[in-house]
């Protein structure tokens, strides 16, 4: 039988310490808590330091891809990943890696150098009701 470590507890209530802190540093800061029990950790097979901060990577990314896509990313071999990977993926569909944010700018200069000679769709249409109505 695997035991929780009390070294993962320790990391945990350090962690929520911090988040006390930093709430209490502003009023209208609102933090949650993460749960110390070591049963709650033992359903999910996290009983180290490593094993909790690569469930936590991993639920992050699923957050940011279902918060930036709509759906969450079952399609990756998340628990293949390193925890450094993850958080790569994470920098990928928040736009922050820098490559990406290079990427997205320049499709976004494209695109609006290439709708400057686009027609108005609806302006000409306007145009021809006038015209219209006018003969």
């Amino acid at each position: 039988m695997t035991i929780v470590t009390a070294e993962l507890i320790a990391h945990i209530e350090a962690q929520n310490e911090e988040a006390r802190q930093w709430a209490a540093e502003a009023p209208g800061r609102i933090v949650g808590m993460v749960t110390t029990c070591p049963d709650h950790w033992a359903e999910y097979d996290i009983y180290t330091v490593e094993q909790y901060e690569h469930y936590m990577a991993v639920e992050m990314l699923h957050d940011v891809v279902k918060s930036e896509m709509g759906i969450r990313p079952r399609w990756m071999d998340t628990d293949s990943m390193s925890v450094e990977d993850i958080y790569q993926a994470i920098d990928f569909y928040t736009g922050e890696s820098e490559w990406i944010s290079k990427a997205a700018e320049e499709a976004a200069r494209k695109r609006a150098y290439s709708n400057r000679y686009r027609p108005n769709r609806e302006l000409q249409i306007k145009l021809s009701r006038a015209i219209a109505l006018a003969s």
